[in-house]
């Protein structure tokens, strides 16, 4: 188990994948900290209306990244 989730870590620190937060202001400091944490990047938004043209970004990020898969 302990393998898997260092193979499946080091996975997430070689793509450094942006993660779309849906959390509260209370929470929202600790998300993003431990989003850094494991070599993500955190994006957090608060007003629901844009996370419609986040999503959009972020696919366009990661299309750009992994041009060749695609």
């Amino acid at each position: 188990m302990t393998k898997i989730f260092g193979t499946l870590l080091d996975l997430v620190r070689e793509g450094k994948p942006l993660v779309h937060h849906i959390t509260n202001c209370v929470t929202v400091t600790d998300c993003a900290n431990i989003t850094l944490g494991i070599g993500a990047s955190p994006v957090v938004i608060s007003c629901a209306v844009d996370t419609i043209s986040d999503a959009d970004c972020c696919d366009w990020w990661y299309k750009q990244k992994h041009r060749s898969a695609f």
